[in-house]
């Protein structure tokens, strides 16, 4: 109960800091930079029951993912900055046999986009973010390499929560819409998707042209 307090009274630090008591940096000139990262490492047993003439089988999966982003942008007016976002990914699993150990898949995944985003935000500190990229996709299936190009844009409302004058926590809720086409074939994939994440923004305030 103790534990639950002290969160609740500093959610509402930062809410009552964010809205009140520090000046938005979002002025003409200004510079914004900021960046995610996100791991996971995951295990799975996929159990096959018996289909004759297969006998019972379970493989083991063991999945690893590291995503991460940067961005970089200026305020072109108040309110209103434009700038140059990356994102990627480094994905891989491997399945073996439970029983023999032996291994079925040893896959790995690489995935590298950057385009440019805008933002336009209000005085209280919610924004909208709009971005589009391009990239490319390594996939290393059991040694064989298939590359494939990844077009992607989304759209989404941010909240700034203000740690100080230069730096503020950034839940943002975004739908992301992704076209992957495999370079050798006409084969593609279209994915739509709904994320919710938080990521760290860096302002700098414009230099003083005063000595």
């Amino acid at each position: 109960m103790k534990n639950l307090l002290l969160v609740c009274l500093m959610i509402g630090c930062f809410i009552q800091t964010s809205f009140g008591q520090i000046e938005k940096p979002f002025t003409k000139g200004n510079i914004l930079t900021g960046g995610s990262i996100k791991v996971s490492f995951k295990q799975n047993k996929e159990y096959f029951s018996n289909i004759n003439p297969t006998p019972d089988l379970t493989y083991v999966k063991d999945i690893n993912n590291i995503e991460g982003g940067l961005s970089i942008g200026i305020f072109l007016i108040d309110r209103f900055a434009i700038g140059l976002k990356n994102e990627i990914m480094f994905s891989g699993y491997k399945m073996e046999n439970y029983i023999s150990s032996n291994i079925v898949a040893d896959n790995k995944y690489i995935d590298f986009v950057v385009g440019p985003f805008i933002r336009y935000y209000t005085k209280p500190g919610i924004f909208i973010d709009c971005s589009t990229c391009i990239g490319l996709i390594n996939d290393s299936r059991n040694k064989e390499i298939l590359k494939s190009r990844n077009y992607t844009w989304n759209i989404g409302v941010g909240y700034c929560i203000f740690i100080n004058n230069y730096i503020s926590i950034e839940p943002i809720l975004k739908y992301d819409n992704r076209i992957i086409k495999e370079i050798e074939t006409t084969e593609y994939v279209k994915s739509n998707e709904l994320i919710l994440s938080v990521g760290l923004q860096i302002y700098f305030k414009k230099l003083s042209k005063n000595p």
